[in-house]
């Protein structure tokens, strides 16, 4: 949770002049991600859906998709199981369109 409190307020830190109104949106979205992670019963759905919107988020910045988008995968598998698959689509399609090369994510 440290690593994706880092990412996304660094990402907070870089958006562009015409995102800085949606920092707050931002910042409440990695909030509502990690109260749901430390739950003992997290909602999956109430997961995703803020999951979603950093992962829009880290799109309007450089370089910050793919490791978001690999930190929030993994919280989501230890705090919903190994089966969770709310980020693997996305993941997916980033692989696809070469969008992760060099993130860390894959080689």
């Amino acid at each position: 949770m440290e690593r994706l409190q880092t990412e996304v307020m660094g990402l907070i830190e870089q958006l562009p002049k015409e995102k800085h109104g949606e920092a707050e949106n931002v910042a409440e979205n990695l909030e509502d991600v990690i109260k749901q992670a430390g739950k003992e019963k997290p909602s999956a759905d109430k997961f995703a859906v803020s999951a979603k919107g950093l992962l829009e988020a880290a799109g309007w910045v450089a370089g910050f998709a793919g490791k978001i988008g690999a930190t929030l995968l993994a919280l989501g598998k230890l705090a919903h199981g190994a089966g969770y698959v709310a980020a693997d689509a996305w993941l997916i399609a980033e692989i696809r369109r070469g969008n992760l090369k060099g993130s860390g994510v894959i080689s």
